[in-house]
């Protein structure tokens, strides 16, 4: 009956809509090994290819130095909500401000990304949500006020830099992460409070680094504030390391723009002076997935071959696989601050039982970092993920990903 229970509320948890979490305990499960016969690890393996979880479950312990296993069992006590055998008694107790109408819908999977991430933990746990309308200094200090009141000591807030400034003049006593933000958009921050927003003036830097030095720089960018910062920060990098480099094309693409046919064939005279200026030519595209996409195959389309195309974390999702050809992606590049290695795969599967995903949505990942941060912090217990934390900032190591037909890999490596 109890794991029936659990599964329901599992259940509930993949396709309920609302972020906002129930107050009704998770009912928990306990499993007894019924005999004293020892199970190694081939034994532990044998379970495992018959489908006998529970009897797994009954014999693994923290004895068992195989990685693999050992995620087999965390992933499983999370998906039974089981009972670790040595689990500890104490409540790891999180909040969350959740400015939820400007941030949509990340309000839900950032919710998914710490739940799924204490979870797969196997540790008791309360996690509370705390809605905010707007981001002015009444509806934060109020938000805030309730969760002191409520003794929570660690808040995962995300807010926009507007939210986190205000945040700063109230110097909070409480622990606060801002997976949304980097720490130079907040310059009066104080110790309490945790950044976890990708570097993109790093990232872009290490891009640039690919650059050859005798070739010039077409620059195409969103309309969006984002979109306008990004190229700002590559515009500067030019001027100061890369003068010589001359930028032959610097173009904001509208939101509405599609057809890019303008920008490489209008009139025969018109074609061979643009087919000159984008002789030996790199490409850094500050623009949306679709948009980017749709560059890509134009410019296979109007049999224009870059030198080489450069974008940062903004394209580094899967889609683009799909979206475009091989010889549309030969010569591009790009910056990712996600881990690739799969030594928290238990971790992954837990934001999978949810439909979340933290291996390529950099604010999910940013916030499952910075939860183990937290925790590490509560605990003492070994942190999962590596990045270092320099002046409350999460330091991400910046690795140039090659697109191939399926996956993308790592030149960093």
């Amino acid at each position: 009956m109890r794991i029936i229970s659990a599964l329901i509320v599992l259940s509930a948890l993949l396709f309920g809509k609302s972020h906002i979490l129930s107050t009704i305990p998770v009912p928990k499960v306990q499993i007894l090994k019924k005999d004293t016969t020892i199970c190694d690890e081939e034994c532990l393996e044998e379970y495992l290819l018959d489908d006998q979880i529970f009897s797994f479950l009954a014999n693994i312990d923290d004895s068992v130095k195989n990685l693999a296993l050992r995620e087999k069992k965390l992933m499983f006590e999370a998906l039974f909500n089981i009972e670790s055998k040595n689990s500890d008694t104490s409540i790891i107790r999180v909040a969350l401000l959740l400015p939820d109408k400007i941030i949509g819908r990340y309000a839900s999977t950032i919710t998914n990304a710490v739940f799924a991430y204490l979870m797969a933990k196997n540790r008791r746990f309360e996690l509370k949500s705390y809605t905010v309308d707007r981001e002015d200094n009444e509806t934060i200090i109020n938000g805030l006020q309730k969760i002191v009141k409520d003794k929570f000591e660690f808040v995962i807030a995300p807010m926009t830099p507007k939210g986190a400034n205000i945040i700063a003049t109230l110097h909070p006593s409480i622990s606060i992460f801002f997976p949304t933000i980097h720490s130079s958009k907040v310059p009066n921050r104080n110790r309490n409070m945790f950044f976890g927003g990708i570097d993109y003036q790093a990232q872009i830097k290490k891009l640039l680094e690919h650059l050859n030095r005798d070739s010039s720089i077409a620059l195409l960018y969103d309309e969006s504030a984002k979109g306008e910062e990004l190229n700002s920060i590559v515009e500067s990098n030019i001027r100061t390391d890369y003068p010589k480099n001359r930028v032959v094309m610097n173009r904001a693409i509208k939101k509405e723009f599609s057809d890019f046919s303008p920008l490489f064939e209008d009139s025969e005279e018109r074609r061979n002076r643009i087919a000159e200026r984008l002789k030996n030519v790199s490409f850094f595209l500050n623009t949306p997935i679709i948009k980017s996409s749709l560059i890509l195959t134009q410019l296979t389309l109007y049999e224009r071959e870059p030198n080489l195309v450069l974008s940062t974390q903004i394209n580094y999702k899967p889609m683009l696989l799909s979206m475009t050809q091989q010889q549309d992606r030969n010569t591009l590049l790009i910056a990712n601050s996600i881990s690739t290695k799969e030594n928290n795969g238990f971790i992954v599967d837990a934001n999978r039982l949810l439909n979340n995903d933290i291996v390529y949505n950099w604010i999910n990942y940013s916030t499952t970092v910075g939860a183990d941060y937290f925790f590490h912090t509560m605990t003492g217990t070994e942190r999962e993920y590596s990045e270092n934390v320099i002046d409350n900032q999460i330091i991400y190591p910046v690795r140039i990903m090659k697109p191939l037909e399926t996956r993308f890999i790592d030149l960093t490596e």
